[in-house]
């Protein structure tokens, strides 16, 4: 059976690799795994909280340095029995060299895939694991000087350049802290004859007479032969389907269909309930549970409508064959920093969105691949997702390595999340063919015959999808217009980002289907008071800094307030107009 060893998550260590790479000399600190560096020097007290007043500028050394974690472990003899033993690290973030006892291990390149590391041969006992990060900043920077400059958005850094969140490295919506640590506490896993990778319930055909879901099983093989996966789906009525299936000994999937009489429906919130079945998959040997697999999943259909009508083409989702009004938000990370109670701040705004009524959110593509906990609070509150692979407002490169990493970080994401209900559709990124077509002066600085990302997101994830999730639709870029010779932002096609009108003017045109609108506000003040110690004020200093939006305060606040409410932006109800502002928009 598979066996699995956290590694401790209080008792690691962090320093840079040279010490005096800040404003003074650092030694070795105490670090949490997860954690990141910003973190464990502000516990430190090395740096001030990069998130109050104005300390961000001062901290920007941090994702320009390299950094080093360690810690040790015990690997336990029973170890030298298992046919494979991997240091397992998700959510490592991200150009990082692993070290067992000072011998290189394997290296990583990517935040968004899961890495895996042999340690066969490794004996029982304490050893030293370290792990070096290159600074993100400086990494970044070192392939640009390789490859060339590229158009992001922004005065970010050259962060198409690495797989980690685009965000990081600043946004209209948030602060430049590039940071480099641990999504996720490494775990040692030991396992022999084979393992489970993925499970993917693929529903075929839901109706209230009956459903097919196909239920496809990913593996990884230690040792040649003839295994048996079996499957359980338990319904809320306690009724039991089984199916079961043989593995060759090359095979690295198999599918076992099973048949649901009169099923329980799942339905986005407001269309109905949300059931939530028990699917069980465990992986027998000739004498052994080798694996098991255990989650909930609903069972739904869910297609996206595109075709014409007299005045453009539908976009239109329809799950179990019902056209769906999408009412929701778009999701970007709820910190920059991994946290303790990620998954209960997730879960909460879950709630809260459900309690306003919505019915989808869109996990953006400029943040992460959320955790499970995520998404089955979504599975539970009947709220769909809209989920972008991890691309956003920038050209992205097509050379080595990066198609490959990429492909890779797409066959994990798809599978891993292929169990949830509520993920209903894939989506290239955000605003990346939108800002190769549409933005000024971003084709020509590109050089000539320089790639800019196209071959992502109209070739390779699309034949993903199709390979690894034929049953959920895959829309190419948001906004995306369907094709490429329209503009990607036409009304009359696809999803739109309506940030060019403002306000009345928005009610000059109806898209098809609005993926980003809104209006800025600040934040309550009691957010504002926690943050910065000098009062709220449009013309301030403190409000001018956090400003990262086009156009500024004037823009987004002064002439506004000034047209609805003829109110200057020294007037004493100016933050709670603001915010009526927002309403309003």
């Amino acid at each position: 059976m598979r066996r699995s060893q956290p590694l401790r998550e209080t008792e690691w260590t962090l320093r840079p690799a040279d010490p005096a790479a800040g404003p003074r000399t650092i030694g070795v600190i105490d670090a949490r795994v997860p954690g990141c560096v910003h973190d464990a020097l502000i516990a430190a007290g090395i740096i001030d909280d990069p998130l109050r007043n104005a300390n961000e500028a001062a901290a920007r050394w941090v994702g320009e340095t390299d950094w080093i974690y360690e810690t040790r472990f015990t690997l336990d003899p029973s170890a030298a029995d298992a046919d494979r033993v991997e240091l397992v690290c998700a959510g490592l973030d991200t150009v990082a060299t692993v070290f067992i006892d000072d011998a290189e291990i394997g290296r990583a390149a990517s935040a968004h895939v899961t890495h895996r590391f042999d340690l066969r041969g490794l004996a029982s006992g304490e050893h030293a694991l370290s792990v070096h990060f290159r600074g993100p900043l400086a990494a970044a920077r070192a392939e640009e000087r390789a490859r060339g400059t590229r158009p992001v958005n922004g005065d970010w850094g050259p962060y198409a350049y690495l797989r980690k969140p685009a965000c990081h490295f600043g946004w209209d919506w948030g602060p430049q802290l590039p940071t480099a640590g641990f999504w996720a506490a490494p775990v040692i896993e030991t396992w022999s004859g084979a393992r489970i990778c993925h499970v993917r319930p693929l529903v075929r055909t839901a109706t209230p007479e009956a459903a097919t879901i196909d239920v496809h099983v990913d593996f990884a093989h230690a040792t040649p032969a003839d295994r048996r996966v079996e499957i359980r789906l338990t319904g809320p009525g306690d009724a039991v389907m089984d199916a079961d299936a043989l593995i060759p000994p090359d095979a690295a999937t198999v599918c076992a269909s099973l048949e649901v009489p009169a099923p329980a429906l799942w339905w986005p919130a407001g269309y109905g309930d949300q059931p939530l079945y028990s699917l069980v998959v465990t992986l027998e040997g000739d004498d052994e549970t080798l694996d098991a697999w255990t989650d909930e999943v609903g069972l739904r259909t869910v297609r996206l409508d595109t075709s014409g009508d007299e005045s453009g083409t539908a976009f239109t989702l329809l799950v179990n064959d019902r056209p769906i009004f999408a009412q929701g938000a778009n999701w970007i990370p709820t910190g920059l920093f991994p946290r303790a109670d990620d998954a209960e701040r997730a879960a909460s705004l879950i709630a809260a969105a459900r309690d306003a009524h919505m019915n989808m959110i869109r996990v953006w593509g400029g943040g992460r691949y959320e955790g499970h906990d995520f998404y089955r609070a979504c599975d539970r509150a009947g709220l769909l997702v809209w989920q972008d692979f991890m691309f956003a407002c920038a050209t992205y490169p097509e050379e080595p390595p990066f198609p490959d990493l990429i492909e890779r970080e797409a066959r994990e994401q798809v599978a891993r999340l292929a169990r949830h209900p509520s993920v209903c559709l894939w989506c290239g990124g955000n605003e990346n063919i939108l800002a190769y077509r549409n933005w000024d002066g971003w084709r020509d600085a590109l050089a000539p015959g320089q790639t800019w990302g196209r071959r992502y997101w109209l070739e390779l994830l699309p034949r993903v999808t199709a390979e690894v999730d034929p049953s959920r639709p895959y829309w190419s870029d948001s906004p995306y217009s369907g094709e490429e010779s329209r503009d990607p932002n036409d009304p009359d096609h696809g999803d739109r980002h309506t940030w060019d009108l403002r306000f009345d003017e928005v009610r000059q045109i109806v898209p098809r289907f609005v993926s980003e609108f809104g209006h800025q506000a600040p934040p309550a003040l009691a957010t504002w008071r926690e943050a910065v110690d000098e009062p709220f004020a449009l013309d301030g200093l403190a409000s001018r800094r956090r400003q990262r939006a086009w156009g500024g305060n004037e823009r987004e606040f002064v002439e506004p307030l000034e047209r609805w409410f003829r109110c200057p932006p020294d007037h004493p109800s100016v933050h709670g107009l603001a915010q009526i502002l927002q309403a309003r928009s």
